[in-house]
């Protein structure tokens, strides 16, 4: 209330419940949502019912975040770091009632307690699930998905990762999601190339499918998505071995991305089999083929482009491409993504693309060569709206053509990593790039003050892994200059706890990684942990595990990853810098 009893525009929005929901229903980062939650009870309870997803970090929360957020559609359990056990996932599905959205299990962790038992538990109670991701579950096998396949009919969209007791009895049960649209199956299973076949036997609505899984024979399978899935729209393949020309027979594909590390078999005519499948599907907008020593040939780049004129991304492993391929993706007018890893520069062909328009928003040339500064400023000039630029190991530019890079006033995401940038470049594109929002660094010999980071003051994401010139004084700037600061990478650094504390001011950092850092010993992780209220997952050395450090942030929901290093087996304590 003001002064003489009168209540104020301010006061009336303090308690009306309305115009506070309508309120909170625009804040967009999850930063400005805990902010308005600390306000009052009020805007606290209106956060909450604004919330459709949770996302559980810790084990200890999840009772009374269930209290709390009995109302969320999306259940996020990837997040946590700890064990959970089949009767945790019965009282979750159990609790959440309205689920359309799960996800179990993360990326670099197994979950070694839960069975079929705790995911047949969501299949029992939820539904009108729609989406599922499980990952890494060694226990989670045929019965776990002949379940899901019975309870959870409207099913559109399932992700499975790393579930090796899965065999081809969960491939029939996964045909039998009338509603399904999207598949990935990634890492290690059970399956056989005749389970697999059956998936576009029987999945006809598929529109997106993702398959990597190693060794596994897919011959089979992707002739059958070409002939039985006429809607199948974005195809992503990564595999050691496989004949794509079956995926001729397919009309309907708009993106289109294969990706291996083996070396590409002579005798199964490469160059024939991707010009085939761009010739039948001629709506592409995406084409990604990045596949060690299957090189296309400039007759096969140019093949595509001709036949395929909507692309809008174009991705290559471009070694074997000469200036003839570049100088035919000038005339590829609709594209606005292209990605030129290991090109060899010709002298020419990178210079046509700058001076012909195209008016690229992505643009990378990672691993290239003999880049000449002429060409990177080329490049630049005419590309003025790029948003995201990736020149990781980009060899043959000096300080003059990086300084170039200050004309794309757009940039949001820029990569540097292992050039010569240096300290009068960076501060060329610092002062005509104010709104960089992710800056990668890694291994930058010639950088020698982070003073110049410090003028990259809207940066949300910093990466300097391996750069000598990381140390406290100069973090400490950083902190204060970047106040967006939420992703933070330092490993292979100098820094030590005195410097981490520096960190406590960036109220909005969330992610840490400080794995590799002899002079780190956890005191300044503790700190930034109890002083950031959203800090959530720090990526320490193995040696911290079980330690106190590693307890005291597990307190604070923090989830934590290790990372091996050479000191591993050193005690704790034991300083090998001495």
């Amino acid at each position: 209330m003001a002064g003489g009893g009168e209540e104020t525009s301010m006061d009336k929005v303090m308690r009306d419940g309305g115009v506070v929901a309508l309120i909170v229903e625009k804040l967009r980062s999850a930063h400005d949502r805990y902010a308005a939650a600390l306000v009052c009870r009020l805007w606290h309870d209106a956060v909450v019912w604004q919330a459709t997803t949770l996302t559980l970090r810790s084990r200890d929360s999840l009772p009374h975040l269930v209290r709390t957020f009995k109302h969320i559609v999306a259940l996020d359990l990837s997040c946590c770091d700890e064990q959970l056990t089949n009767s945790e996932l019965e009282f979750c599905a159990f609790s959440f009632a309205h689920l359309r959205s799960l996800s179990v299990g993360q990326a670099d962790l197994n979950q070694d307690s839960i069975s079929d038992e705790g995911i047949l538990a969501f299949a029992e109670r939820c539904g009108h699930l729609e989406q599922i991701k499980l990952a890494n579950l060694p226990k989670v096998g045929d019965a776990a998905m002949q379940g899901l396949s019975k309870g959870c009919p409207l099913l559109r969209c399932l992700n499975l990762h790393n579930c090796i007791a899965m065999a081809d009895d969960s491939l029939e049960a996964i045909c039998e999601f009338s509603n399904l649209e999207e598949l990935q199956l990634k890492g290690e299973f059970k399956f056989t190339a005749g389970g697999l076949e059956k998936i576009g036997t029987h999945c006809t609505g598929l529109v997106k499918v993702c398959f990597d899984l190693g060794a596994t024979k897919i011959d089979t399978a992707l002739r059958s998505l070409a002939e039985s899935c006429p809607k199948l729209q974005d195809l992503s393949l990564k595999f050691k071995h496989a004949n794509l020309r079956e995926l001729a027979k397919c009309r309907s594909l708009r993106s289109f991305s294969v990706e291996s590390d083996q070396a590409w078999d002579r005798e199964l005519n490469l160059d024939e089999s991707v010009v085939a499948i761009a010739k039948a599907n001629k709506n592409l907008k995406e084409f990604s083929f990045l596949i060690k020593g299957g090189l296309l040939s400039d007759g096969a780049v140019t093949g595509i482009i001709l036949a395929c004129p909507l692309l809008e991304t174009l991705q290559l492993e471009a070694c074997n491409l000469t200036d003839t391929a570049l100088m035919c993706i000038v005339s590829c007018k609709s594209l606005q993504h292209l990605v030129l890893d290991g090109l060899r520069s010709g002298g020419h062909g990178l210079t046509e693309i700058g001076q012909c328009g195209l008016g690229l928003t992505t643009f990378a040339l990672k691993n290239a060569r003999r880049v000449k500064d002429v060409e990177l400023q080329t490049l630049m000039d005419g590309n003025r709206g790029l948003e995201t630029l990736d020149l990781q190991s980009c060899q043959g530019p000096s300080g003059i053509g990086f300084s170039a890079i200050a004309l794309c006033s757009n940039l949001q995401y820029l990569d540097l990593s292992s050039t010569d940038v240096d300290d009068l470049s960076l501060l060329a594109i610092a002062s005509g790039v104010p709104n960089l929002k992710q800056l990668n660094l890694v291994k930058c010999k010639r950088i020698n003050s982070m003073e110049t980071i410090a003028r990259f003051t809207s940066l949300e994401v910093l990466n300097v892994d391996q750069c000598s010139f990381v140390e406290n004084q100069g973090l400490g700037r950083v902190a204060a200059s970047c106040p967006r600061l939420n992703n933070l990478s330092l490993a292979f650094t100098r820094v030590n706890d005195e410097g981490l504390q520096k960190l406590t001011v960036c109220s909005m950092l969330r992610t840490l990684r400080v794995s590799y850092c002899r002079f780190v010993l956890g005191e300044g992780v503790v700190a930034i942990a109890k002083a950031c209220g959203g800090f959530n997952h720090v990526v320490l050395s193995y040696r911290f595990r079980d330690t106190p450090t590693h307890k005291a942030l597990k307190e604070q929901s923090c989830r934590v990853s290790l990372e091996m290093d050479d000191m591993a087996l050193v005690p704790f304590g034991y300083n090998l810098m001495m």
